[in-house]
């Protein structure tokens, strides 16, 4: 689930669960399709303005509601549980979608100061994680990292691919120090990498498509926690990376690079 730049998040999430308790209360309306036709549109016009990809959309446009819309479904036991089926089944998918964006909230809010969301190439050629100065690096008393999914993954496929050996040697000691500062901390909260710093992991929702292009899917999820948390900087020192988050209405900062 990607969220259009400049939509209003919060207010997003605030309609998603409006529309999830209009469905539950609705199973008592006199006038199924005309009112439940109305709703639909009303969400999917939503749902199209405000995320990138289209599967909450679609995912509105069901047989049930073909039969609903066509009046195909008597008003008798058998069609007031088609109609109950699926106010019910449509309730559940946007408390999801609202429940997938909260969750991205919480870690965008988890820690304090600048949110700094690093790109993979800093985590290979600028040293250990938690030695790198990232106070200094964006000009701030207190930093949150979060770290995407995807960067962790990628990390985990060049640990075994990158033919540099100390590169190797770098991506394997900042994964295991990841897993130790991180060890035994909930979802959704931060762990203390150093004084006036914080991190924490963003992992991929339930269902969560990632973009085909690593660096796209990490602006996108870079620009999501901006929605909810700026100020935001995307930490890249590769000149393509800061030209794509452009396009994501991202500031960027880079980070001096380790010295043998």
């Amino acid at each position: 689930m990607r969220v259009k730049p400049g939509s209003d998040v919060p207010g997003v999430i605030r309609l998603l669960r409006e529309f999830a308790q209009r469905f539950k209360d609705g199973y008592g309306q006199p006038t199924r399709a005309q009112w439940y036709a109305g709703q639909v549109d009303s969400l999917e016009t939503l749902c199209r303005h405000s995320f990138e990809d289209t599967g909450l959309a679609e995912g509105l446009l069901t047989d049930r509601y073909w039969h609903i819309l066509q009046n195909s479904v008597p008003d008798d036991v058998y069609g007031a549980g088609v109609f109950k089926q699926e106010l019910n089944f449509q309730a559940w998918r946007l408390e999801r979608a609202a429940q997938q964006l909260e969750s991205v909230r919480d870690f965008a809010q988890s820690g304090e100061g600048i949110v700094v969301v690093p790109d993979s190439n800093i985590l290979i050629h600028c040293g250990e994680v938690q030695g790198i100065d990232w106070k200094a690096a964006v000009g701030a008393e207190k930093t949150h990292i979060i770290v995407p999914l995807v960067v962790v993954a990628e990390l985990d496929e060049l640990k075994r691919t990158l033919r540099d050996k100390k590169d190797r040697e770098t991506i394997r000691t900042n994964i295991r120090q990841l897993r130790a500062v991180l060890h035994g901390v909930k979802p959704g909260d931060a762990a203390r990498l150093a004084d006036g710093v914080t991190i924490a992991v963003l992992p991929d929702p339930v269902g969560h498509r990632r973009l085909p292009v690593n660096d796209e899917e990490i602006c996108e999820r870079a620009a999501l926690l901006k929605s909810f948390r700026a100020p935001l900087v995307l930490a890249t020192n590769d000149y393509n990376m800061q030209i794509r988050a452009l396009g994501f209405d991202l500031d960027t900062v880079e980070v001096p690079e380790a010295v043998d």
